[in-house]
């Protein structure tokens, strides 16, 4: 029966569309039909909802068309026919008689006021809140009113992803029930950072190995600034947040295998850039000391992008030249170079 539901209605938004006039007709119809219709469609791995009380329209498209970009067969309400009648019209529109959506992923645009009854059927992997504000008074009344209808829509195994930017929206995770991912423009303590090492392969393992060699170097060699080397090539946060997981106790059966890998490196760093230098030292010590000066005097790269922080005058500048100047004659007359 409901496959000739599903077929009565195609038919209806084709005629529809045939004479140029694109409505919500065929949901509308199949509501009437079996007002619980949404349960009847089977959904996509991915079900992506966008709400909040204004952006919707253009979050929803800015995220089919990343996923798009990965090559995802998207289904998406790009119209804005973001009520009951309009996502049912998009998902008849897009499935087969019996209601599989033909789709990668499903992303809709919902109504805050109709969070209730579509997320009760669509059951969204994702819920995206743009912001709650003063929006439409005389529909939507006070914005504690928006909050609570999407707050009662969602359910534990929903990942809720929030504007960073809006602090009403913390509101939603005060009991720590939902995974929460923050987006924004401006960086704040809940701001995503992408780790080097989430989905990490072999491939990833035997550059974090060379990463703990570098490391290494750093440790033994002098003038060379470990933090700023492991800065340079983007490794430095990754390994200091993992050893801030470890040290909470965060994701430890991970973390630790990544740490061995790194130890690992920077155990046969050291024996083995020892033994290089005690070599170099033997046989080419001029040539050795001229090579770890130009790592000192290269190391000051790092020190006056610090600087450039903060305000310098003449006077600093005429400084740092006296010193560096006193300080290469103090090692040339050491080292009677």
């Amino acid at each position: 029966m409901k496959k000739i539901q599903v077929l009565i209605c195609k038919i209806a938004g084709f005629l529809l569309k045939l004479f140029g006039r694109g409505s919500n007709f065929p949901g509308v119809l199949a509501l009437k039909f079996d007002k619980n219709i949404l349960s009847y469609f089977k959904m996509p791995k991915i079900v992506i909802a966008v709400t909040g009380s204004a952006g919707k329209g253009s979050t929803s498209t800015i995220i089919s068309d990343a996923l798009r970009k990965d090559n995802k067969n998207v289904v998406h309400n790009k119209f804005g026919s973001n009520m009951t009648p309009g996502i049912v019209t998009l998902l008849i529109e897009n499935c087969d008689l019996s209601g599989n959506i033909k789709g990668d992923a499903l992303v809709v645009e919902v109504d805050e006021r109709y969070t209730e009854t579509i997320f009760r059927y669509l059951k969204p992997n994702y819920v995206v809140v743009t912001n709650i504000c003063r929006d439409q008074p005389p529909r939507h009344g006070h914005f504690d009113l928006v909050f609570d209808k999407i707050k009662n829509a969602l359910t534990p195994s929903m990942h809720l992803v929030l504007n960073g930017d809006d602090p009403y929206l913390q509101k939603f995770n005060l009991d720590n029930t939902f995974n929460v991912t923050y987006y924004g423009i401006n960086k704040n303590k809940y701001s995503y950072k992408m780790n080097k090492f989430d989905n990490i392969n072999m491939y990833g393992y035997i550059i974090l190995f060379f990463v703990g060699m570098l490391a290494a170097v750093t440790m033994v060699v002098p003038g060379i600034s470990g933090s700023f080397t492991l800065m340079l090539i983007g490794y430095y946060e990754p390994v200091l947040n993992m050893v801030n997981e470890i040290t909470a106790f965060k994701n430890l059966s991970t973390n630790i295998i990544l740490m061995s890998v790194f130890m690992l490196g920077v155990i046969l760093g050291i024996v083995f850039v020892s033994k290089v230098i005690e070599w170099c030292l033997k046989h080419y010590k001029k040539e050795t000391y001229y090579a770890i000066i130009g790592f000192v005097l290269s190391s000051i790269v790092s020190v006056l992008y610090e600087v450039s922080k903060f305000p310098m005058n003449e006077v600093h500048l005429v400084i740092g030249v006296v010193l560096l100047i006193i300080n290469s004659l103090l090692v040339y007359k050491v080292f009677d170079l």
